[in-house]
C-alpha cells in the first residue's frame, strides 16, 4: 500500500461519486431491493464531527471519509477529534469492534478504489490493511458483517460529537464558533412519495438518526410498524405543506 497510482483525482468528490455509482450499479446486478440512503457532508458544518458520506444501506449504515490520495490519509492524524477517537478506540475493545463495521477511509490505489476500518490509522502503515471497492460493496449487500444498526449508530455518533465538542471547546477562542453536542443541522435528508393520486410529497428529516430509524421502519414486515411510518408520513406531508414544500 501507499504506490504510486494511475486511479488519480484531484477532488475527493470524484470518489464519493464512484463509491454512490458503484453501490447502484452492483445493487441492481444483485437485485438488491431495500431503501437505501446517502447524505454528502463533505464542506458542509457536519464533514468535521461526522464524515464525507453517511449510507444508510438495507437498514445497514456506514460512516465514509475519502482521501484523493493515499498519503493524505495521515491528515487524519492532525486533527484533534480524531485522535481523541483513535485513542478511545485503541482502548475499548467493543468500541474498536463497533468502528470497525461502521467507520472506514477510501482512497485510490492503483486502478481501483480501496478501503480501509478507520481504526487501522492506529497501526503502522505497513500493517494496514483494506479491500476492494467492489468487495466492501459485495460485503454490505450480502450482509456479511459491514454496517451497524439504529442502535449502534446511535452509540457511535455520540462518540464521535464528543470528541468533536471537547476538541473545539479547546481550540475555539471564546466560544466563537462552537458546535454544541446538542445543536442539531436541520433537513439533512428528505423522503419522496408518490400518492397513488400521483402526487408528490416528501417529508423532511432533521438529523440521520432520524432518517434511519424511519428507514428500519419501512423495513419492518410488521404490519403495525408500517402502519406507523404511514401516519408518520402523512404528518411530515402535512407539515411540508404548510410551509410550501409540496410539489
Amino acid at each position: 500500500m501507499g504506490k504510486s497510482n494511475h486511479f488519480n483525482y484531484q477532488y475527493e468528490n470524484i470518489y464519493i461519486s464512484s463509491f454512490i455509482y458503484s453501490f447502484g450499479y452492483i445493487a441492481g446486478k444483485k437485485n438488491f431491493d431495500s431503501p437505501a440512503a446517502f447524505s454528502l457532508y463533505q464542506q458542509t458544518p457536519k464533514d468535521k464531527p461526522l464524515c464525507d458520506l453517511f449510507a444508510s444501506l438495507g437498514g445497514k449504515n456506514l460512516i465514509l471519509e475519502f482521501k484523493r490520495e493515499y498519503k493524505l490519509v495521515e491528515t487524519e492524524l492532525a486533527k484533534p477529534q480524531r485522535v481523541d477517537l483513535l485513542n478511545q478506540i485503541n482502548n475499548n475493545p467493543e468500541l474498536k469492534e463497533l468502528s470497525d463495521r461502521i467507520h472506514f477511509l477510501g482512497f485510490p490505489h492503483e486502478d481501483e478504489m480501496l478501503l480501509m476500518n478507520y481504526s487501522s490509522l492506529n497501526l503502522q502503515k505497513q500493517n494496514r490493511k483494506a479491500i476492494r471497492l467492489i468487495d466492501f460493496i459485495n460485503h454490505v449487500i450480502e450482509r456479511e458483517g459491514l454496517g451497524v444498526n439504529y442502535v449502534e449508530l446511535s452509540k457511535y455518533m455520540k462518540v464521535l460529537n464528543k470528541c468533536y465538542t471537547d476538541a473545539d471547546s479547546s481550540t475555539s477562542s471564546g466560544g466563537k464558533n462552537k458546535l454544541n453536542a446538542e445543536q442539531e443541522i436541520t433537513n439533512s435528508g428528505l423522503v419522496f412519495n408518490f400518492s397513488q393520486e400521483g402526487e408528490l410529497t416528501f417529508y423532511s428529516f432533521h438529523n440521520e438518526l432520524e432518517m434511519v430509524y424511519m428507514m428500519d421502519l419501512a423495513l419492518s414486515r410488521d404490519l403495525s410498524r408500517k402502519i406507523e411510518i404511514e401516519q408518520i408520513l402523512d404528518r411530515g406531508y402535512k407539515k411540508s405543506h404548510n410551509h410550501g414544500h409540496s410539489l
